[in-house]
């Protein structure tokens, strides 16, 4: 059996479509680690259409490989159609209940391409726009995708009827659930991620597999891995504990304070395990990988990536002027702290006056890793065993269009 490598992107554009620099940008951070995957997975919370359309079936053309091996779009039945379109489910829901007025005309979206030269084939895509059975104000988008080695599929879609085809080809399938959705900030994450978890696991099992030939086989017996990606909304809040961590910002620390731990990766780091208002342990067997930077600062080394929000955007240039300060610079470095105050700390109002970095009503500071992947693996008793390989999680800290920074994912497993 083949390997099987799938790269996952989660990105908030905060009420916009992304223009062509962040897109050159976002397709290099999603190749970081050399070669097309099998598969890549985009998810998209507040995209706003481009021209007045967001059509599943023509969104997005910019995410495409033109050279070969190039990546090409999967439609709902498996079918693999030409040129620049990523496929995928898109959610208007949040649109119908948002009060911000920013948001207005503002989806959710998840594509999936396939590397065109894989040995993994699609059998068959299920889109799915919303949890069901749960409003949520901001809800959720799902795909969900049953995959074979390509032999497998090449013989079995040849002739439905063919006496080559053996009615076991449902054993070589997999089912691959991918659940991108944004979080409400305000209504206690925790509850409403387990309730995305619960959904991805009930996916997981819905329907059955349909075989060249006898009766279709359960989902629940094909082995399956889940991944849930998207704005968690999860903010950076004091440590739970009465034990202080030295040397971290508390309530009344100022700019400097702050720009000096966030431009110290140790420092960082212990923000990230100490303050991090999401508890990676509370959710069994899902794992959220610590994202990293997206390049080596100092050389060979993979730090905690910088918070991926809120950054300024504002001013495009002027805040690529700002990460281009702060790239590969080391602790207290002085234009790298006079950078970072003015990307992440220094957030006007419509008067024009700094707004506070604590949220007195949130009771956390408006910034964090808010934009998480995380995957579970789930093999069923009948089903492949997947043997997990490596996994990896980075950001793109070089993309300034949104106050959000993309985070992928990428996990290679084995099956066997």
């Amino acid at each position: 059996m083949p390997q099987l490598d799938i790269v996952c992107a989660t990105w908030n554009l905060e009420s916009q479509y992304p223009s062509l620099k962040p897109l050159a940008d976002f397709n290099q951070a999603l190749l970081k680690n050399g070669g097309l995957p099998d598969f890549a997975v985009i998810g998209l919370q507040e995209a706003k259409p481009c021209e007045g359309r967001f059509v599943a079936q023509s969104c997005l053309k910019s995410f495409e490989w033109r050279t070969q091996p190039t990546m090409q779009a999967v439609q709902s039945g498996g079918q693999v159609v030409e040129g620049p379109q990523i496929h995928g489910v898109t959610d208007p829901s949040q649109i119908k209940l948002t009060t911000d007025l920013a948001q207005l005309g503002c989806y959710q979206h998840i594509g999936i391409m396939r590397r065109s030269d894989s040995d993994w084939g699609v059998r068959e895509v299920k889109p799915c726009t919303f949890l069901k059975g749960k409003l949520s104000e901001k809800g959720a988008v799902a795909l969900v995708v049953d995959i074979e080695p390509s032999s497998s599929s090449s013989s079995s879609s040849s002739s439905s009827s063919s006496s080559s085809s053996s009615s076991s080809d449902w054993r070589e399938c997999i089912r691959l659930v991918f659940v991108s959705t944004h979080l409400d900030a305000g209504k206690g994450q925790k509850a409403e991620l387990e309730e995305y978890i619960k959904w991805s696991n009930d996916l997981a099992k819905e329907g059955a597999i349909e075989r060249p030939t006898g009766s279709p086989i359960p989902a629940g017996e094909v082995s399956n891995i889940g991944f849930i990606m998207g704005d968690l909304n999860f903010r950076l809040i004091p440590p739970q504990t009465q034990t202080k961590t030295a040397k971290l910002p508390d309530q009344n620390s100022d700019d400097d304070f702050w720009a000096g731990v966030l431009l110290d990766s140790k420092q960082r780091a212990l923000l990230f395990q100490d303050y991090d208002g999401f508890r990676r342990e509370a959710y069994g067997q899902w794992r959220f990988p610590v994202p990293n930077e997206n390049y080596d600062s100092p050389a060979g080394k993979h730090p905690v990536c910088f918070p991926t929000y809120k950054r300024f955007y504002d001013d495009s240039k002027q805040a690529a002027t700002y990460v281009a300060a702060i790239k590969g610079k080391g602790a207290g470095d002085p234009g790298a702290m006079s950078a970072i105050k003015h990307l992440f700390l220094e957030h006007r109002n419509k008067e024009g006056k700094i707004e506070p970095l604590w949220n007195k009503d949130r009771q956390a500071w408006d910034m964090g890793w808010l934009d998480r992947i995380g995957y579970e693996i789930r093999e069923a008793s009948k089903g492949k065993k997947i043997t997990y390989r490596d996994v990896s999680c980075w950001d793109c800290f070089e993309m300034v269009q949104s106050d959000h920074t993309p985070v992928f994912l990428q996990l290679k497993v084995d099956v066997t």
